[in-house]
């Protein structure tokens, strides 16, 4: 049965896990969910995920509703090897972390912006504060990236699928200044040469989250 993707390609987690059925090179079936037509909030949609989010995946009439949870089950079940979500349990203990800090921190910081910007419509600008928080966690991201050239080590994990899409997402927002994060900047560039259809996946998404922003004559930051 081919797995069923639920997606709007705006959203980092669903380039994350877009990433990931590229990488694993798996069949699978996408279906658009119109959020500005409120697809996801339809009684249809809701009764496959109560949430109301994307991504939404569907394998063999099972249903995932978390990003990294369709990740860490598509590796498990489908990869070749452990590479991309190691068995080793020191290992893979960093790569939950990092999913964890993505999850809990780089796209909480993403969300809130966005929810006031889109949903509530009371931003019409980046704040100092807005720098200050976003700045803050990329500095998170210098320290991680000090010593490895991927977030959880020295070669590609699904920590990284999700960090990269939230990340430059917050980069449209906020860029990150390569004298102050240049572990960060040299992260950005070789995760564009390294990803498989970078710019089909992650480029398309970005841009999207451009126009979305463009239509609410949002200004940007102008570090």
């Amino acid at each position: 049965m081919t797995i069923k993707l639920y997606y709007a390609k705006f959203s980092p987690p669903v380039r994350a896990v877009l990433f990931n059925l590229k990488m694993l090179n798996i069949h699978h079936e996408l279906i658009n969910v119109d959020v500005s037509k409120k697809e996801n909030k339809s009684e249809e949609y809701l009764k496959i995920n109560p949430l109301g989010t994307v991504p939404t995946m569907i394998d063999n009439n099972f249903v995932i509703i978390d990003s990294h949870a369709i990740n860490k089950y598509l590796v498990n079940k489908y990869a070749k090897d452990d590479k991309l979500y190691p068995k080793d349990i020191n290992a893979q203990s960093v790569v939950d972390q990092r999913l964890f800090f993505d999850n809990g921190v780089l796209f909480t910081a993403l969300k809130n912006v966005m929810v006031k910007i889109v949903i509530e419509k009371t931003l019409t600008a980046v704040t100092s504060d807005i720098i200050r928080s976003f700045e803050n966690t990329y500095g998170f991201l210098e320290k991680f990236l000090n010593s490895t050239s991927y977030i959880a080590g020295n070669h590609i994990t699904i920590a990284d699928l999700s960090v990269i899409t939230t990340l430059t997402t917050l980069d449209i927002l906020v860029p990150v200044r390569i004298e102050k994060f240049p572990f960060v900047i040299a992260y950005i560039d070789r995760c564009k040469k390294t990803f498989p259809s970078y710019s089909e996946i992650n480029e398309e998404g970005l841009n999207m989250i451009r126009q979305l922003l463009a239509s609410f004559q949002f200004q940007l930051s102008a570090l």
